[in-house]
């Protein structure tokens, strides 16, 4: 239950770009990464871009006689399909945004706010249709609501040399979600998690890949595979998981989202 109260208060939040001080976050118009999860809806797709945060939709009516109604069409359609789009938005391994939106009026009321103000990106007439393009932000900015609490500091945590941590995740057909859980592959252990990450799509190696977010010496490694439910979470080497746990996780790095996972 206090599982569930966390989650609905995130989203909530989420969406009205609520952000809170000293956590990690993405400001909505950073250019970052031409990363997408596309969602099928019929016959078109839906976008939803990890880099922007944004997610567009498009809308398509017939024009019949009256080209200001099928305009007006071409609006219902595209905010119907971005609906569908937020609906299927996955908060972590086992929760998207509709099953939040089934238990809580609160986040009901939020995804309609937020679809109220979809913005037209473009709008034309083609082969007798009218098409409007249509995008929200997922709030301005995206932003973990607690700490890590799961890092524990039972000894006085030394200065890591590490800066951030870059994970190679390109070949196991990740699935972005909002919050990711990482284990180890050997035992099936928790290594950390739910932690906030940022996904990129590179074809660079990953010792080529650098940004600011990550600082100058960042960890690098791969991962071993997805585990868990939806191909969401994250499993790593026995080697790598030691790595996490000695150089990184009670420096901060995972608390302030210095994380950035490579995906195709």
């Amino acid at each position: 239950m206090y599982l569930l109260r966390f989650k609905i208060i995130w989203v909530a939040l989420l969406l009205t770009g609520i952000t809170f001080p000293y956590q990690g976050f993405i400001a909505a118009g950073e250019k970052v990464s031409s990363g997408k999860a596309k969602i099928n809806i019929g016959a078109e797709k839906g976008t939803v871009n990890w880099g922007t945060e944004f997610i567009t939709a498009r809308g398509i009516v017939l024009i019949a006689e009256n080209e200001t109604l099928a305009r007006r069409g071409a609006i219902v359609d595209a905010n119907r399909r971005l609906l569908e789009i937020i609906k299927g938005v996955r908060i972590d391994a086992t929760t998207v945004v509709s099953d939040l939106m089934g238990v809580s009026d609160v986040v009901k009321q939020e995804v309609s706010g937020v679809i109220s103000h979809a913005e037209i990106v473009d709008e034309r007439k083609k082969n007798g249709n009218y098409i409007i393009n249509m995008r929200v932000p997922v709030g301005k900015f995206i932003s973990l609501i607690v700490k890590d609490k799961s890092v524990s500091m039972t000894d006085p945590a030394e200065p890591s040399k590490f800066t951030g941590l870059l994970i190679d995740a390109r070949g196991h057909d990740l699935e972005p979600a909002i919050f990711v859980t990482i284990f180890n592959d050997k035992d099936g252990t928790k290594i950390c998690g739910p932690i906030h990450p940022v996904y990129r799509v590179s074809t660079k190696g990953i010792k080529d890949v650098n940004e600011e977010r990550l600082g100058e010496n960042p960890l690098r490694i791969k991962i071993k595979g997805t585990t868990g439910q939806n191909n969401v979470d994250i499993s790593l080497s026995n080697g790598n998981s030691k790595k996490i746990r000695k150089k990184i996780k009670n420096t901060g790095i995972l608390s302030k989202s210095k994380v950035v996972i490579i995906i195709d």
